[in-house]
Parts: structure tokens; C-alpha cells; sequence
């Protein structure tokens, strides 16, 4: 009888005990995306038709009290490759924004691998992001990047908002500070209104400076971005224009325009053209029609080499 009471009273206190944790911790939120694209691609090499996962994700996030005044923070985030048969499985889901966080009156500071302030600055004007269209096609990936070993701290007042990070990424003893990279970006947000802009520097390699804005009247939404990367061995320095434009044509469908180039020196421009509609049934799932031509592996981030021109039809669930 006693080993049953006492077998009654520990299976009670792990209920309460349970109980408790998940009070005190809640479950996290699982969320993810599947954005999908079938068309066809046609370069100098010929045409083929192509079917691309574009980051797709999934992941969990969360926050609890530690006290009145501290709550941590949390996110894991997986990017997994929906459509190609990868060679082996590291290339199959690979790790996006990962870290473990502090929020307070202060603001929140987040350790681990993310987006840097300067990528996140600009992010809103890009209104064809993981696509053949995607603005980092001209804007600088050294710089706009997520990066390893990474600390940033994350602030608002307001309509204004800021961010600074710095990552050790390929710093090592030796190195005395070579390869970490800093940076710092900025919002200020009104109705219509969105001006951005972002500072990052690279040890012993380059820095990087632009400046965005956009703006929203009636149906039409217009936005552009200049970039300028400043190489320190002053070999190859860059400037990288991109422009964009939205036309609500329905409730739930806009029409969507963007031009881009890139100038390097001593070398040919890139540049890049992207038209397509998008109908958004609701926050969560929307379908596009997408046609984009490229000059001087204008699309080569995206994964199309040389002159290029695509046309794909996609559809971008949010769960």
C-alpha cells in the first residue's frame, strides 16, 4: 500500500511539475514556408525547363519570462531544398537564422547565426525576394549575407529602428580582426513612407554603404535602392542601382516591376529585368506568374549564367 501511495504521490508531483514548466515555459511556434517555381530557362547555352525550391523553410520560435523586466528569445530555421535529389543531405536542409536572445526595456541582443543589420536594413524593398527577380542578383553578396558566429542588437522608438551587428565569421587568433565583419542598419516607417539605409564593414576586404526608400499612394508603390562597396585593394569597387514598382490592379493581385544593375569596375555591367503578377489569396498563400532577362550573369545568383531569360509560374504557402 505504501508503494502505491508513494508511486500515487511522485506520478502527481511530475503532473504538477509539468503543469508548471509548461506555465512557466510555453510551447514554441512552429511556422514555415514552401515556395515552389516550374518554367523554363533559356541562355546561351540553350533551354530547359526548371523546377526551383526557393527557401523554403521550416522552423520554431518562441519567448518566456525570466523575470518582470528580461525575456529570452529563441528561433531555429531550416532551409530545406523541396525539389532537387541532393547529392548528400548537407546541401538538402542547411541552417538560416539560429540563436538564442535577450528582450527588455533595452531593446534585444541575439547570439548566433543571422542575418546581419545591413542585410535586414533593405529587406522590405525587394518586392521579388526568392525569386529569379531577387534584388541580390545586383546587390553585393559579401556583404548582404546571414553570418556565422554572429551578435546583434535590435532596437525601435517609435516609427524608428535600428540594428548593429558584428561577426567574428572567419576571424581567428592569428587574424587580429581579419574577416569580421560590422555593420549597422536603419528604418524610419511612416504610413506610406519607408527610408532605409545600412553601413557594413569587412576586415581587410571592403566596405559597403546604401541607401533605400519607397512609397505608397493610392494603388502604386515605388521604391529603389543605390549601393556602393568601397574594395580596399580598390580593384574592384562597385555601384549597384535597383529600382522597383507595384501596381495594385485588384484586391488580391498586383502587378510588380523591377530593373537593376551593377557596375564594377573594369568590367561589363550586369543588369536585370523582372515582370510578373502575384495574387495573394491571404497572408498565408499566394501564386505568380514571373518573366525576368538578364545581361552579363545578371541572374547568376539565382542560378542562371550568362544572358538569360526565365518564365515561371509559383506558389508560396506560409504555415
Amino acid at each position: 500500500m505504501k508503494k502505491i501511495l508513494f508511486t500515487a504521490f511522485i506520478c502527481a508531483g511530475l503532473v504538477i511539475s509539468g503543469a508548471v514548466s509548461a506555465a512557466d515555459f510555453p510551447a514554441p511556434t512552429l511556422y514555415g514556408r514552401v515556395h515552389i517555381s516550374a518554367g523554363y530557362v533559356d541562355n546561351e547555352d540553350g533551354s530547359v525547363g526548371q523546377m526551383e525550391s526557393w527557401a523554403s523553410r521550416f522552423g520554431i520560435k518562441g519567448n518566456y519570462l525570466l523575470d518582470s523586466n528580461l525575456t529570452a528569445t529563441y528561433k531555429l530555421e531550416f532551409q530545406v531544398d523541396t525539389t532537387d535529389n541532393p547529392k548528400s543531405s548537407s546541401n538538402h536542409i542547411k541552417g538560416r537564422n539560429q540563436y538564442a536572445g535577450l528582450k527588455g526595456s533595452f531593446g534585444e541582443i541575439r547570439l548566433g547565426r543571422h542575418d546581419t543589420a545591413y542585410k535586414g536594413a533593405t529587406a522590405k524593398l525587394d518586392p521579388w525576394s526568392d525569386s529569379y527577380a531577387d534584388y541580390t542578383n545586383i546587390i553585393d553578396s559579401t556583404h548582404d549575407k546571414r553570418a556565422d558566429d554572429t551578435i546583434i542588437y535590435l532596437n525601435k522608438f517609435e516609427n524608428f529602428s535600428f540594428s548593429l551587428s558584428h561577426s567574428f565569421e572567419n576571424d581567428t587568433p592569428a587574424g587580429n580582426g581579419d574577416g569580421s565583419v560590422t555593420g549597422l542598419g536603419v528604418n524610419y516607417k511612416t504610413e506610406g513612407l519607408l527610408l532605409a539605409g545600412g553601413i557594413q564593414d569587412i576586415d581587410q576586404d571592403s566596405t559597403a554603404l546604401k541607401l533605400g526608400a519607397s512609397y505608397k499612394f493610392n494603388i502604386v508603390t515605388i521604391g529603389g535602392l543605390i549601393e556602393s562597396i568601397d574594395a580596399d585593394d580598390s580593384t574592384e569597387d562597385e555601384t549597384n542601382l535597383h529600382l522597383a514598382a507595384s501596381f495594385k490592379i485588384t484586391d488580391k493581385g498586383s502587378i510588380k516591376a523591377i530593373y537593376g544593375q551593377s557596375d564594377i569596375e573594369d568590367s561589363e555591367d550586369q543588369s536585370l529585368f523582372g515582370l510578373g503578377y502575384e495574387h495573394k489569396f491571404n497572408k498565408k498563400a499566394s501564386i505568380y506568374l514571373l518573366a525576368a532577362s538578364s545581361k552579363n550573369d545578371g541572374m547568376s545568383k539565382s542560378g542562371v549564367s550568362e544572358d538569360a531569360t526565365t518564365v515561371s509560374a509559383a506558389i508560396k504557402f506560409n504555415f
